[in-house]
Protein backbone atom coordinates (compact mmCIF):
# COMPACT_ATOMS: atom_id res chain seq x y z
CA UNK A 1 0.00 0.00 0.00
CA UNK A 2 1.42 3.36 -1.02
CA UNK A 3 0.48 5.05 2.24
CA UNK A 4 2.53 2.55 4.25
CA UNK A 5 5.53 2.99 1.93
CA UNK A 6 5.47 6.77 2.40
CA UNK A 7 5.16 6.45 6.18
CA UNK A 8 8.01 3.94 6.34
CA UNK A 9 10.27 6.14 4.21
CA UNK A 10 9.58 9.22 6.35
CA UNK A 11 10.20 7.28 9.55
CA UNK A 12 13.47 6.02 8.08
CA UNK A 13 14.50 9.70 7.87
CA UNK A 14 13.65 10.25 11.53
CA UNK A 15 10.20 11.82 11.03
CA UNK A 16 6.80 10.90 12.47
CA UNK A 17 8.31 8.95 15.33
CA UNK A 18 7.03 8.87 18.93
CA UNK A 19 4.06 11.05 18.00
CA UNK A 20 6.34 14.11 17.82
CA UNK A 21 4.81 16.92 15.78
CA UNK A 22 6.18 17.23 12.25
CA UNK A 23 5.58 20.07 9.80
CA UNK A 24 6.49 19.38 6.17
CA UNK A 25 6.51 21.52 3.02
CA UNK A 26 5.49 19.72 -0.15
CA UNK A 27 6.86 21.04 -3.45
CA UNK A 28 3.56 20.87 -5.31
CA UNK A 29 3.44 21.24 -9.10
CA UNK A 30 -0.10 20.02 -9.74
CA UNK A 31 1.19 17.06 -11.80
CA UNK A 32 0.19 13.47 -11.15
CA UNK A 33 3.19 12.60 -8.97
CA UNK A 34 2.93 15.51 -6.56
CA UNK A 35 -0.90 15.29 -6.54
CA UNK A 36 -0.75 11.66 -5.42
CA UNK A 37 1.83 12.53 -2.76
CA UNK A 38 -0.37 15.41 -1.57
CA UNK A 39 -3.33 13.05 -1.24
CA UNK A 40 -1.24 10.46 0.64
CA UNK A 41 0.15 13.04 3.05
CA UNK A 42 -3.33 14.42 3.72
CA UNK A 43 -4.42 10.91 4.74
CA UNK A 44 -1.28 10.45 6.80
CA UNK A 45 -2.09 13.68 8.59
CA UNK A 46 -5.22 12.01 9.98
CA UNK A 47 -3.14 9.21 11.53
CA UNK A 48 0.01 11.02 12.60
CA UNK A 49 0.94 14.25 14.36
CA UNK A 50 1.59 15.95 11.03
CA UNK A 51 0.89 19.37 9.55
CA UNK A 52 1.41 20.09 5.88
CA UNK A 53 1.96 23.11 3.61
CA UNK A 54 1.92 22.87 -0.19
CA UNK A 55 4.20 25.27 -2.08
CA UNK A 56 3.98 25.98 -5.80
CA UNK A 57 6.95 27.69 -7.42
CA UNK A 58 5.81 29.54 -10.53
CA UNK A 59 8.70 29.79 -12.97
CA UNK A 60 6.57 31.96 -15.25
CA UNK A 61 7.53 29.85 -18.26
CA UNK A 62 3.98 28.77 -19.09
CA UNK A 63 0.59 30.40 -18.64
CA UNK A 64 -2.27 27.92 -18.30
CA UNK A 65 -5.19 29.00 -16.08
CA UNK A 66 -6.29 25.35 -15.74
CA UNK A 67 -3.08 24.58 -13.85
CA UNK A 68 -3.76 27.17 -11.12
CA UNK A 69 -7.38 26.06 -10.84
CA UNK A 70 -6.31 22.45 -10.17
CA UNK A 71 -3.76 23.58 -7.60
CA UNK A 72 -6.29 25.57 -5.61
CA UNK A 73 -9.08 22.99 -5.92
CA UNK A 74 -6.95 20.06 -4.72
CA UNK A 75 -5.47 21.92 -1.77
CA UNK A 76 -8.86 23.32 -0.76
CA UNK A 77 -10.51 19.90 -0.91
CA UNK A 78 -7.82 18.40 1.34
CA UNK A 79 -7.62 21.46 3.65
CA UNK A 80 -3.92 21.96 2.90
CA UNK A 81 -2.56 25.55 2.90
CA UNK A 82 -1.12 26.53 -0.48
CA UNK A 83 1.72 29.03 -0.90
CA UNK A 84 2.40 30.45 -4.36
CA UNK A 85 6.00 31.54 -4.93
CA UNK A 86 6.66 33.79 -7.93
CA UNK A 87 10.06 33.32 -9.55
CA UNK A 88 12.48 36.20 -9.86
CA UNK A 89 12.28 37.37 -13.48
CA UNK A 90 16.04 37.89 -13.57
CA UNK A 91 16.78 34.17 -13.13
CA UNK A 92 18.14 32.76 -16.44
CA UNK A 93 15.80 30.42 -18.34
CA UNK A 94 17.94 27.32 -17.84
CA UNK A 95 17.14 24.16 -15.92
CA UNK A 96 20.13 24.54 -13.61
CA UNK A 97 19.41 28.15 -12.68
CA UNK A 98 15.67 27.51 -12.26
CA UNK A 99 16.27 24.46 -10.06
CA UNK A 100 18.69 26.37 -7.86
CA UNK A 101 16.26 29.28 -7.50
CA UNK A 102 13.33 26.93 -6.71
CA UNK A 103 15.19 25.11 -3.96
CA UNK A 104 16.42 28.40 -2.53
CA UNK A 105 12.87 29.71 -2.15
CA UNK A 106 11.49 26.41 -0.87
CA UNK A 107 14.20 26.25 1.80
CA UNK A 108 13.51 29.86 2.74
CA UNK A 109 9.81 29.01 3.19
CA UNK A 110 10.60 25.89 5.22
CA UNK A 111 12.70 27.90 7.67
CA UNK A 112 10.05 30.62 7.94
CA UNK A 113 7.43 27.96 8.76
CA UNK A 114 9.75 26.11 11.14
CA UNK A 115 9.21 22.98 9.03
CA UNK A 116 11.26 19.82 9.50
CA UNK A 117 11.80 19.26 5.81
CA UNK A 118 10.83 19.68 2.16
CA UNK A 119 9.25 16.81 0.22
CA UNK A 120 9.50 16.40 -3.54
CA UNK A 121 7.55 13.90 -5.63
CA UNK A 122 10.41 12.31 -7.56
CA UNK A 123 9.50 8.68 -8.23
CA UNK A 124 11.21 5.51 -9.49
CA UNK A 125 10.78 6.22 -13.20
CA UNK A 126 12.32 9.67 -12.67
CA UNK A 127 15.29 7.90 -11.08
CA UNK A 128 15.71 5.54 -14.02
CA UNK A 129 15.42 8.31 -16.60
CA UNK A 130 17.96 10.40 -14.70
CA UNK A 131 20.39 7.48 -14.53
CA UNK A 132 20.15 6.85 -18.28
CA UNK A 133 20.45 10.55 -19.01
CA UNK A 134 23.68 10.66 -16.99
CA UNK A 135 25.02 7.55 -18.71
CA UNK A 136 24.45 8.91 -22.19
CA UNK A 137 26.10 12.22 -21.37
CA UNK A 138 29.00 10.55 -19.57
CA UNK A 139 29.16 10.22 -15.82
CA UNK A 140 31.12 8.98 -12.86
CA UNK A 141 29.88 7.16 -9.80
CA UNK A 142 27.94 10.22 -8.58
CA UNK A 143 25.86 10.12 -11.76
CA UNK A 144 25.03 6.45 -11.20
CA UNK A 145 23.57 7.35 -7.81
CA UNK A 146 21.01 9.46 -9.65
CA UNK A 147 18.46 11.28 -7.50
CA UNK A 148 19.35 11.06 -3.83
CA UNK A 149 16.66 10.02 -1.37
CA UNK A 150 17.68 12.89 0.85
CA UNK A 151 19.95 15.89 0.76
CA UNK A 152 20.64 18.94 2.89
CA UNK A 153 20.32 22.53 1.70
CA UNK A 154 21.45 25.74 3.33
CA UNK A 155 18.58 28.22 3.38
CA UNK A 156 19.19 31.95 2.79
CA UNK A 157 18.68 32.44 6.54
CA UNK A 158 21.69 30.17 7.13
CA UNK A 159 19.79 27.20 8.57
CA UNK A 160 20.07 23.65 7.22
CA UNK A 161 16.98 22.17 5.55
CA UNK A 162 16.40 18.52 4.60
CA UNK A 163 14.93 17.58 1.21
CA UNK A 164 13.28 14.13 1.16
CA UNK A 165 11.86 11.98 -1.67
CA UNK A 166 9.41 9.54 0.01
CA UNK A 167 8.05 8.01 -3.23
CA UNK A 168 11.40 7.52 -5.00
CA UNK A 169 10.92 3.72 -4.89
CA UNK A 170 7.37 3.80 -6.33
CA UNK A 171 6.89 3.41 -10.09
CA UNK A 172 4.78 5.79 -12.17
CA UNK A 173 2.31 3.00 -12.99
CA UNK A 174 1.48 2.58 -9.31
CA UNK A 175 0.91 6.31 -8.91
CA UNK A 176 -1.37 6.38 -11.96
CA UNK A 177 -3.45 3.51 -10.62
CA UNK A 178 -3.76 5.31 -7.28
CA UNK A 179 -4.83 8.55 -8.98
CA UNK A 180 -7.41 6.72 -11.04
CA UNK A 181 -8.89 4.75 -8.14
CA UNK A 182 -9.17 7.92 -6.03
CA UNK A 183 -10.42 10.04 -8.96
CA UNK A 184 -7.72 12.64 -8.50
CA UNK A 185 -7.52 15.65 -10.79
CA UNK A 186 -4.07 16.71 -11.88
CA UNK A 187 -2.40 18.91 -14.49
CA UNK A 188 -0.79 17.16 -17.45
CA UNK A 189 2.05 19.33 -18.71
CA UNK A 190 1.85 19.26 -22.55
CA UNK A 191 5.65 19.60 -22.83
CA UNK A 192 6.01 16.09 -21.39
CA UNK A 193 4.95 14.69 -24.78
CA UNK A 194 7.63 16.59 -26.71
CA UNK A 195 10.41 14.10 -27.52
CA UNK A 196 12.68 16.95 -28.54
CA UNK A 197 13.61 16.97 -24.88
CA UNK A 198 16.02 14.16 -24.03
CA UNK A 199 14.24 12.96 -20.90
CA UNK A 200 10.94 12.65 -22.76
CA UNK A 201 12.63 10.69 -25.54
CA UNK A 202 14.16 8.33 -22.95
CA UNK A 203 10.76 7.83 -21.31
CA UNK A 204 8.64 7.40 -24.44
CA UNK A 205 10.98 5.86 -27.00
CA UNK A 206 14.13 4.38 -25.51
CA UNK A 207 12.89 2.63 -22.35
CA UNK A 208 9.97 0.82 -24.06
CA UNK A 209 12.42 -0.44 -26.70
CA UNK A 210 14.88 -1.75 -24.07
CA UNK A 211 12.10 -3.35 -22.01
CA UNK A 212 11.08 -5.48 -24.97
CA UNK A 213 14.43 -7.28 -24.74
CA UNK A 214 15.09 -6.86 -21.01
CA UNK A 215 11.76 -6.81 -19.12
CA UNK A 216 13.49 -6.41 -15.72
CA UNK A 217 15.68 -3.50 -16.78
CA UNK A 218 13.98 -0.98 -14.48
CA UNK A 219 14.55 -3.09 -11.39
CA UNK A 220 18.15 -3.68 -12.45
CA UNK A 221 18.78 0.03 -12.89
CA UNK A 222 17.27 0.84 -9.51
CA UNK A 223 19.55 -1.76 -7.90
CA UNK A 224 22.48 -0.09 -9.66
CA UNK A 225 21.65 3.25 -8.05
CA UNK A 226 21.47 1.64 -4.60
CA UNK A 227 24.79 -0.19 -5.05
CA UNK A 228 26.45 2.94 -6.42
CA UNK A 229 25.33 4.96 -3.43
CA UNK A 230 26.93 2.45 -1.09
CA UNK A 231 30.18 2.36 -3.07
CA UNK A 232 30.26 6.15 -3.22
CA UNK A 233 29.95 6.36 0.57
CA UNK A 234 33.02 4.10 0.92
CA UNK A 235 35.02 6.23 -1.54
CA UNK A 236 34.06 9.46 0.20
CA UNK A 237 35.16 8.03 3.54
CA UNK A 238 38.50 7.03 2.00
CA UNK A 239 38.95 10.43 0.34
CA UNK A 240 38.30 12.49 3.48
CA UNK A 241 41.87 12.30 4.90
CA UNK A 242 43.36 12.86 1.44
CA UNK A 243 41.23 15.98 1.01
CA UNK A 244 42.43 17.30 4.37
CA UNK A 245 46.04 16.96 3.22
CA UNK A 246 45.47 18.88 -0.03
CA UNK A 247 42.81 21.45 0.87
CA UNK A 248 43.55 24.66 2.74
CA UNK A 249 40.44 26.43 4.16
CA UNK A 250 39.96 30.12 3.31
CA UNK A 251 41.74 32.62 5.52
CA UNK A 252 39.18 35.37 4.87
CA UNK A 253 35.35 35.33 4.77
CA UNK A 254 33.61 34.89 1.40
CA UNK A 255 36.76 33.64 -0.31
CA UNK A 256 37.41 30.14 -1.69
CA UNK A 257 39.89 27.78 -0.11
CA UNK A 258 43.00 26.61 -1.96
CA UNK A 259 44.77 23.39 -2.90
CA UNK A 260 48.40 22.53 -2.24
CA UNK A 261 49.85 21.88 -5.71
CA UNK A 262 52.87 19.97 -4.37
CA UNK A 263 50.73 17.45 -2.48
CA UNK A 264 48.24 17.31 -5.35
CA UNK A 265 50.90 16.39 -7.92
CA UNK A 266 52.10 13.51 -5.73
CA UNK A 267 48.67 11.84 -5.84
CA UNK A 268 47.67 9.11 -8.28
CA UNK A 269 45.40 10.19 -11.12
CA UNK A 270 42.14 8.74 -9.65
CA UNK A 271 42.71 10.74 -6.46
CA UNK A 272 43.48 13.89 -8.48
CA UNK A 273 40.21 13.51 -10.38
CA UNK A 274 38.26 13.23 -7.14
CA UNK A 275 40.02 16.23 -5.59
CA UNK A 276 39.45 18.49 -8.62
CA UNK A 277 35.81 17.47 -8.94
CA UNK A 278 35.14 18.19 -5.27
CA UNK A 279 37.04 21.48 -5.34
CA UNK A 280 35.29 22.86 -8.41
CA UNK A 281 31.87 21.58 -7.36
CA UNK A 282 32.02 23.09 -3.87
CA UNK A 283 32.79 26.44 -5.53
CA UNK A 284 29.63 26.26 -7.65
CA UNK A 285 31.36 25.27 -10.90
CA UNK A 286 29.77 22.76 -13.27
CA UNK A 287 32.16 19.94 -14.12
CA UNK A 288 32.34 17.08 -16.55
CA UNK A 289 35.05 14.57 -17.44
CA UNK A 290 36.71 16.82 -20.00
CA UNK A 291 36.79 19.76 -17.59
CA UNK A 292 38.46 17.63 -14.93
CA UNK A 293 41.03 16.14 -17.31
CA UNK A 294 41.97 19.51 -18.82
CA UNK A 295 42.28 21.05 -15.37
CA UNK A 296 44.63 18.29 -14.22
CA UNK A 297 46.72 18.68 -17.38
CA UNK A 298 46.94 22.40 -16.71
CA UNK A 299 48.09 21.92 -13.12
CA UNK A 300 50.73 19.41 -14.24
CA UNK A 301 51.97 21.93 -16.82
CA UNK A 302 51.18 19.68 -19.76
CA UNK A 303 49.11 22.35 -21.55
CA UNK A 304 51.24 25.35 -20.59
CA UNK A 305 54.23 26.20 -22.76
CA UNK A 306 55.24 28.85 -20.26
CA UNK A 307 54.33 28.57 -16.60
CA UNK A 308 53.94 32.34 -16.31
CA UNK A 309 51.71 32.76 -19.37
CA UNK A 310 49.42 29.72 -19.40
CA UNK A 311 45.73 30.38 -20.01
CA UNK A 312 43.18 27.77 -21.03
CA UNK A 313 39.49 28.27 -21.65
CA UNK A 314 36.94 25.94 -20.07
CA UNK A 315 33.50 27.18 -21.17
CA UNK A 316 30.43 26.67 -19.00
CA UNK A 317 27.64 24.33 -20.10
CA UNK A 318 24.86 26.72 -19.22
CA UNK A 319 24.48 30.37 -18.38
CA UNK A 320 23.89 30.90 -14.69
CA UNK A 321 23.41 33.82 -12.37
CA UNK A 322 27.21 34.24 -12.22
CA UNK A 323 27.55 34.59 -15.98
CA UNK A 324 28.57 38.25 -15.63
CA UNK A 325 31.90 37.06 -14.26
CA UNK A 326 34.81 34.94 -15.41
CA UNK A 327 36.21 32.44 -12.96
CA UNK A 328 39.78 31.28 -13.25
CA UNK A 329 41.74 28.43 -11.76
CA UNK A 330 45.07 29.98 -10.81
CA UNK A 331 48.36 28.20 -10.10
CA UNK A 332 50.70 30.49 -8.19
CA UNK A 333 53.61 29.56 -5.95
CA UNK A 334 52.42 25.96 -5.64
CA UNK A 335 48.94 27.11 -4.61
CA UNK A 336 45.83 26.28 -6.64
CA UNK A 337 43.05 28.80 -6.16
CA UNK A 338 39.94 30.22 -7.83
CA UNK A 339 39.74 33.86 -8.88
CA UNK A 340 36.64 35.78 -9.94
CA UNK A 341 36.98 38.68 -12.37
CA UNK A 342 34.60 40.78 -14.48
CA UNK A 343 34.14 39.33 -17.95
CA UNK A 344 35.28 42.58 -19.55
CA UNK A 345 38.17 44.29 -17.78
CA UNK A 346 37.23 47.90 -16.96
CA UNK A 347 40.40 49.09 -18.66
CA UNK A 348 39.16 47.83 -22.01
CA UNK A 349 36.33 50.36 -22.33
CA UNK A 350 37.06 53.19 -19.93
CA UNK A 351 38.61 56.37 -21.36
CA UNK A 352 39.58 57.47 -17.86
CA UNK A 353 41.47 54.25 -17.23
CA UNK A 354 43.19 54.43 -20.62
CA UNK A 355 44.21 58.06 -20.12
CA UNK A 356 44.97 57.75 -16.43
CA UNK A 357 44.86 60.40 -13.74
CA UNK A 358 47.52 62.74 -12.40
CA UNK A 359 48.99 61.62 -9.09
CA UNK A 360 48.70 63.92 -6.09
CA UNK A 361 51.99 64.14 -4.22
CA UNK A 362 51.19 64.04 -1.37
CA UNK A 363 47.49 63.06 -1.29
CA UNK A 364 45.06 60.50 -2.67
CA UNK A 365 44.56 59.57 -6.31
CA UNK A 366 41.63 57.42 -7.46
CA UNK A 367 41.60 55.43 -10.68
CA UNK A 368 37.81 55.12 -10.80
CA UNK A 369 37.27 52.27 -13.29
CA UNK A 370 39.45 49.98 -11.19
CA UNK A 371 38.51 51.47 -7.81
CA UNK A 372 42.23 51.76 -7.10
CA UNK A 373 43.11 54.31 -4.42
CA UNK A 374 46.74 55.49 -4.33
CA UNK A 375 47.82 57.20 -1.12
CA UNK A 376 51.10 59.10 -1.40
CA UNK A 377 52.61 60.27 1.89
CA UNK A 378 55.55 62.65 1.86
CA UNK A 379 57.97 61.63 4.59
CA UNK A 380 59.38 64.20 6.99
CA UNK A 381 63.06 64.37 7.79
CA UNK A 382 63.04 62.34 11.04
CA UNK A 383 61.02 59.52 9.45
CA UNK A 384 63.26 59.46 6.41
CA UNK A 385 66.25 58.73 8.59
CA UNK A 386 64.71 55.71 10.32
CA UNK A 387 66.24 52.40 9.21
CA UNK A 388 64.33 49.27 8.30
CA UNK A 389 61.32 51.00 6.70
CA UNK A 390 61.57 49.41 3.27
CA UNK A 391 58.84 47.03 2.14
CA UNK A 392 59.21 44.13 -0.35
CA UNK A 393 58.79 45.38 -3.90
CA UNK A 394 55.83 42.97 -4.40
CA UNK A 395 53.90 44.74 -1.66
CA UNK A 396 51.02 47.17 -2.18
CA UNK A 397 52.82 49.47 0.23
CA UNK A 398 56.34 50.61 -0.72
CA UNK A 399 58.86 53.25 0.31
CA UNK A 400 60.34 54.97 -2.72
CA UNK A 401 62.60 57.82 -3.72
CA UNK A 402 60.75 60.20 -6.08
CA UNK A 403 63.30 63.01 -5.80
CA UNK A 404 64.39 62.41 -9.40
CA UNK A 405 60.86 63.07 -10.64
CA UNK A 406 60.12 66.42 -9.01
CA UNK A 407 58.20 68.63 -11.39
CA UNK A 408 57.44 65.75 -13.77
CA UNK A 409 53.83 64.57 -14.26
CA UNK A 410 53.23 61.18 -12.65
CA UNK A 411 50.19 59.24 -13.89
CA UNK A 412 48.20 56.42 -12.29
CA UNK A 413 46.88 54.30 -15.15
CA UNK A 414 46.78 50.89 -16.79
CA UNK A 415 49.24 49.71 -19.41
CA UNK A 416 49.65 51.11 -22.92
CA UNK A 417 51.54 49.95 -25.99
CA UNK A 418 55.18 50.94 -25.78
CA UNK A 419 55.42 50.86 -21.99
CA UNK A 420 58.82 49.92 -20.58
CA UNK A 421 60.31 49.45 -17.14
CA UNK A 422 63.79 49.21 -15.72
CA UNK A 423 63.36 46.37 -13.22
CA UNK A 424 64.70 46.77 -9.72
CA UNK A 425 68.43 45.99 -9.73
CA UNK A 426 68.71 45.89 -13.53
CA UNK A 427 70.98 48.18 -15.58
CA UNK A 428 68.73 48.53 -18.66
CA UNK A 429 64.98 48.85 -19.31
CA UNK A 430 62.80 46.20 -20.91
CA UNK A 431 59.30 45.98 -22.38
CA UNK A 432 56.58 45.98 -19.73
CA UNK A 433 54.93 42.95 -21.36
CA UNK A 434 58.11 40.90 -21.04
CA UNK A 435 58.55 42.07 -17.47
CA UNK A 436 55.03 40.98 -16.50
CA UNK A 437 55.53 37.58 -18.14
CA UNK A 438 58.80 37.09 -16.29
CA UNK A 439 57.14 38.07 -13.02
CA UNK A 440 54.44 35.44 -13.53
CA UNK A 441 51.44 37.76 -14.04
CA UNK A 442 48.65 35.95 -15.97
CA UNK A 443 47.57 37.48 -19.23
CA UNK A 444 44.04 38.25 -18.03
CA UNK A 445 45.35 40.43 -15.18
CA UNK A 446 47.80 42.57 -17.14
CA UNK A 447 45.22 45.06 -18.43
CA UNK A 448 43.86 45.75 -14.94
CA UNK A 449 47.11 46.32 -13.07
CA UNK A 450 47.40 49.88 -11.67
CA UNK A 451 50.67 51.43 -12.81
CA UNK A 452 52.57 54.51 -11.67
CA UNK A 453 54.04 55.99 -14.83
CA UNK A 454 56.03 58.93 -16.09
CA UNK A 455 55.33 59.00 -19.80
CA UNK A 456 56.01 55.49 -21.10
CA UNK A 457 58.38 54.79 -18.20
CA UNK A 458 56.69 52.55 -15.61
CA UNK A 459 57.90 53.29 -12.11
CA UNK A 460 55.73 50.93 -10.07
CA UNK A 461 53.57 47.95 -10.97
CA UNK A 462 51.45 47.70 -7.82
CA UNK A 463 51.91 44.38 -6.10
CA UNK A 464 54.46 43.19 -8.67
CA UNK A 465 57.57 45.32 -8.51
CA UNK A 466 59.18 48.77 -8.67
CA UNK A 467 61.57 50.38 -11.08
CA UNK A 468 65.25 50.82 -10.40
CA UNK A 469 64.53 54.56 -10.76
CA UNK A 470 62.70 54.49 -7.40
CA UNK A 471 65.49 52.71 -5.52
CA UNK A 472 66.01 54.11 -2.03
CA UNK A 473 69.68 54.78 -1.37
CA UNK A 474 69.27 55.88 2.21
CA UNK A 475 66.29 58.20 2.52
CA UNK A 476 62.86 57.44 1.04
CA UNK A 477 60.96 60.51 -0.08
CA UNK A 478 57.46 59.00 -0.11
CA UNK A 479 55.41 56.10 1.13
CA UNK A 480 53.09 54.78 -1.61
CA UNK A 481 50.12 52.65 -0.58
CA UNK A 482 47.52 51.24 -2.96
CA UNK A 483 44.08 50.12 -1.80
CA UNK A 484 42.14 47.88 -4.17
CA UNK A 485 38.41 47.25 -4.17
CA UNK A 486 37.32 43.76 -2.99
CA UNK A 487 36.28 42.90 -6.57
CA UNK A 488 39.80 43.44 -7.87
CA UNK A 489 42.17 40.57 -7.05
CA UNK A 490 45.80 41.01 -6.20
CA UNK A 491 48.21 39.88 -8.94
CA UNK A 492 48.71 36.14 -9.25
CA UNK A 493 51.10 34.15 -11.38
CA UNK A 494 52.35 30.96 -13.01
CA UNK A 495 49.27 30.65 -15.21
CA UNK A 496 45.51 30.53 -14.82
CA UNK A 497 42.71 28.62 -16.43
CA UNK A 498 39.12 29.94 -16.71
CA UNK A 499 36.55 27.81 -14.93
CA UNK A 500 32.94 27.50 -16.10
CA UNK A 501 30.62 29.89 -14.26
Amino acid sequence: MLLDIVLKNLQREGLLLDRRHTHLVLAYSGGIDSTVLLHLLAQLRERENLSLTAAYYNHGWRHDPEEFGILHANCAALRVPLVLIQADRTVPHTEAAAREARYTELSRLAVDLNAQGILTAHQADDQIETLLFHLFRGTGLEGLVGIQKNLTLTAPQGASVSVLRPILDIYRDGLMRYAESNQLSYFNDPTNANTRFHRNAIRQELLPFIQERFPQVKNALLRLTDLSQGDLAIIQETMAPVWQQVYQPPTEPNTPGTLNAIVFNQLALPYQRRIIKQYLTQNGIQVDFQTIEETIEFIRGETRRNLSAGLKSLPSEEATTTAVQNRFLSLYKNTISILTLPKTPPAAHSPQSAIGVLVNLPGETVLAPLQAHLHATELDEPTRKLPGLLRPEESLEVYVNLSGFQGKPLILRTRRPGDKIRPFGMPVPMRLKSYLINRGVPRFERDTLPLLACGNEILWVAGVGISEHLRVLGKPSHLLKLDLSPAMPQPQGEGSVPCPS
